[in-house]
Parts: C-alpha cells; sequence; structure tokens
C-alpha cells in the first residue's frame, strides 16, 4: 500500500505542475469581458460623434436663421406686444414657455421673416429631427430672459432670438439600458436676431 501511494503522488505533483492550456482557459473566461468592454467602447464613440453632429447642426441652423435677410422689429413700446409685425402672436400668457412660437416649419410671419423649414437650412442626415423657437429677449446678468413687451427688466430693449433644438438617435451595436447608454441625443442653440 505505501508504494502504491507513493506512485500516485509523484503524478498528481506532476499534474499540478502543468500549466500546458492554462491560457487557454484565462482568455476564454476573460473573452467575454473583453468583449463587452470592447462593444461598450464603440457605442460610446459613436454616441459623442452623434452628439457632436447634433450640436453642429443646432448652431449651423440657428447661425442660417439669424442670416435670413429680414430683421423682425421690436415689439411695441407700450408695455404690451403691438398687433403687426414684430409682434409675438395673441393670445400668449406670461410664461416663458407658452410665449414662444413653436415651430417646424418655423413661422415666421409675426416676426418679419420669410417662411422657413430648418430642413432647407442644414443638410438632415436619417435619424435627425430638429425644431426651433422665435422669442423676444433680454440678456439679463448673463441669463435670457423671454419677454413678451419691448422693455426689458433693467430698462433695455427686447431683442429677437432663435433658440434651435435638434434630435438625432443613436445607431447602437448593443441595446444598453437607456440609463447606461441613451438611444438619443438632444442639442440646443440661442442666436440673437440681427
Amino acid at each position: 500500500m505505501g508504494r502504491h501511494s507513493n506512485a500516485i503522488s509523484p503524478r498528481l505533483y506532476q499534474l499540478a505542475a502543468d500549466e500546458s492550456g492554462v491560457a487557454a482557459v484565462e482568455f476564454a473566461l476573460l473573452l467575454p469581458l473583453l468583449a463587452t468592454i470592447l462593444l461598450a467602447t464603440a457605442d460610446l464613440a459613436a454616441l459623442a460623434s452623434r452628439s457632436f453632429e447634433a450640436q453642429s447642426l443646432a448652431h449651423a441652423a440657428a447661425n442660417a436663421i439669424a442670416r435670413l435677410p429680414t430683421i423682425p422689429p421690436a415689439p411695441s413700446t407700450a408695455g404690451q406686444p403691438s398687433p403687426g409685425a414684430g409682434s409675438l402672436p395673441g393670445g400668449f400668457g406670461p410664461s416663458a414657455t407658452s410665449m414662444r412660437q413653436a415651430l417646424p416649419p418655423i413661422n415666421t410671419a409675426n416676426f418679419g421673416l420669410p417662411q422657413v423649414e430648418i430642413a432647407s437650412l442644414v443638410d438632415l442626415p436619417a435619424g435627425t429631427d430638429a425644431s426651433g423657437e422665435l422669442f423676444w429677449g433680454c440678456n439679463q446678468g448673463g441669463q435670457l430672459l423671454s419677454v413678451q413687451t419691448a422693455l426689458c427688466p433693467d430698462g433695455g430693449r427686447a431683442a429677437p432670438y432663435v433658440e434651435v433644438f435638434v434630435r438625432a438617435s443613436v445607431n447602437r451595436l448593443v441595446a444598453w439600458p437607456d440609463q447606461l447608454l441613451s438611444q438619443q441625443v438632444e442639442a440646443r442653440a440661442v442666436v440673437r436676431l440681427g
């Protein structure tokens, strides 16, 4: 019995010391993790690229609108918007969001600007949606405030602004949960007209 156990011991030591195939096993165990990291990196790069593209489109559209030939006149100074060109449409309340004019296509009749669609100003790639708003605003301490009258709170004159929103879908390689990686990016740009 002692001789038999002595013969097995060197055999077990020999098997335990044999490292052939260990690298292949380690690689097989790490391959799913490495593939996940690679796909996540590719999807993050696509998201960053699409985000940059959406921001560039928003700025390009806002700048193109700002270069349109007619500049809207300021609203009346009597404390109420004038009923003619340059006033905001009637029926809008005092809140900043309700007094803005929703788009597309950009309804510019009350601003003295030609009717225009954002897609006619910039090339929108597939999966991209753009809209905009024209509004009167005042720059107050680095913040842009929407106003209905010609006078700003500090006594200055209101100016016309355009705000362009761009939404673009992101083509992902993996269907990640939206909390980890969004399927859509959004960008906005605000430009003073004139």
